[in-house]
């Protein structure tokens, strides 16, 4: 049965035909805003270092730090590309499963040979593309400072005047 009148009919998401609530009721908005609203992004795209961990364990701390780390040529995590974040977490997370290993080495531990080896091959990779994202850096200064060059309009002969007197 239909009702008539000035009830207007309660929308529904398109995605999985739901009742929307009256505050998520955005109909004279793009589809693109809907989306966004309704569902959002996940807390990784959010900054969100850890999907699934909150990160204040010894190790999550250590990663952290080299998140931090690693990210400095970009001013800070957020400033850097996705992509270069991704190689960010993957060297970070790398970096630690290093530490672990070396430590239980070092501990007399056993370790997989394999497993270490293989770890640190691809952390080195990680680095290394890392490195290459690197934003350029200008220099700040040449490289050879010219003493005769000086900010005023004073010629070389005023300057050695001055100099002598």
């Amino acid at each position: 049965m239909t009702v008539k009148g000035t009830v207007k009919a309660q929308p529904r998401d398109p995605r999985n035909g739901r009742f929307l609530s009256l505050a998520e009721d955005h109909t004279a908005k793009s589809p693109t805003t809907l989306e966004n609203r309704i569902y959002g992004r996940s807390a990784v795209s959010n900054g969100a270092l850890f999907l699934a961990a909150d990160g204040r364990s010894r190790t999550g701390r250590r990663f952290r730090d080299l998140v931090e780390h690693f990210s400095a040529p970009w001013g800070d995590f957020e400033h850097a590309p996705e992509t270069v974040r991704q190689l960010i977490r993957t060297a970070a997370r790398l970096q630690v499963l290093t530490e672990i290993m070396d430590s239980e080495l070092a501990n007399g531990e056993p370790v997989n040979p394999n497993q270490h080896v293989r770890c640190t091959n691809a952390l080195h990779r990680t680095l290394l593309l890392l490195d290459k994202s690197k934003p350029k850096q200008k220099p700040n200064a040449p490289a050879f400072a010219n003493p005769f060059v000086t900010d005023n309009s004073k010629s070389l002969a005023e300057l050695m005047s001055e100099h002598d007197s």
